[in-house]
């Protein structure tokens, strides 16, 4: 969070900007380590990656979304020809820069004396250990808090739905991944709106691990209708949300873009290359 009151270390690693369409679909990779993390991706996702250390906020912060407690975030991005970078009203240029996602990491022994982030780390701790079968939190209810699945960083919005939930192990993580929604109205989803997520710990049991990826979702609307009936659209809403689930969970690979498991392969190459901790 660029708002947040840290001692910044702050490396950029701007990785195969000259890389054709070709190679990144011929199955080109790259890799990041820093503090002693370390995750690959496709080069067809992204560019580089921004690797930040955060100090964290104080305990006492009172701020949506807030206090975020310290972490480490790989943020991977697509770097913006400079000849394509828009420009706005007044001339000047935006950012050359398409954010994708990250992946970020807290140290447990720093999340306890936040409390909202020591909730999700509470309820993945509990989820993981009693492994219930994750259908139970793909439904609907009034309270968005009954089915909701844990999620770090802490959101100043509500998740609404779940779909496509499993657990996922591998050698170096355990956890869950899921596709979500996190708003702060009602009203339909766009095909924008999405995001897919992987929550878990990593191996040594001193870490938890979240990647946060947007992605779009073929079948849901690219805007709102002008003529929409948000009075109508209430009266459905339960109905709605089933059947958006029920859309998810049955859509082809294609469906999604980028692809889920693109980021299923960067869950599995994620590694702890030293005790290094934010």
């Amino acid at each position: 969070r660029i708002t947040m009151k840290a001692k910044l270390l702050v490396l950029v690693l701007i990785l195969a900007l000259g890389a054709t369409p070709a190679l990144a679909q011929d199955g080109g990779t790259h890799t990041a380590t820093f503090d002693g993390f370390g995750i690959s991706w496709d080069a067809a996702l992204a560019d580089g990656v921004t690797a930040i250390a955060y100090e964290g906020e104080p305990v006492d912060l009172e701020a949506p979304g807030s206090p975020q407690p310290p972490h480490v975030e790989l943020a991977l991005f697509e770097q913006i020809p400079w000849d394509q970078v828009p420009i706005d009203e007044m001339g000047y240029p935006g950012s050359d820069r398409i954010h994708r996602g990250a992946v970020t990491v807290y140290r447990l022994a720093d999340v306890d004396a936040y409390e909202w982030s020591q909730q999700q780390v509470d309820a993945l701790q509990a989820l993981l250990a009693e492994r219930p079968d994750l259908s139970t939190y793909l439904q609907v209810s009034d309270n968005l808090n009954d089915y909701a699945l844990p999620f770090l960083p802490v959101y100043p919005a509500g998740q609404v739905i779940r779909a496509r939930a499993q657990y996922v192990e591998t050698g170096a993580v355990t956890g869950i991944s899921y596709v979500t929604v996190y708003r702060q109205d009602v009203s339909p989803f766009l095909a924008s709106d999405f995001i897919y997520t992987f929550q878990g710990f990593s191996a040594d049991g001193a870490h938890y691990v979240s990647m946060v990826f947007p992605i779009t979702i073929e079948g849901f609307l690219a805007d709102y209708p002008t003529d929409f009936d948000y009075d109508a659209f209430i009266e459905r809403l339960d109905e709605y949300l089933a059947g958006s689930i029920a859309q998810i969970n049955t859509a082809p690979a294609e469906s999604f873009n980028p692809r889920l498991d693109v980021f299923d392969t960067i869950i599995e190459s994620f590694a702890v290359e030293s005790a290094g901790a934010a």
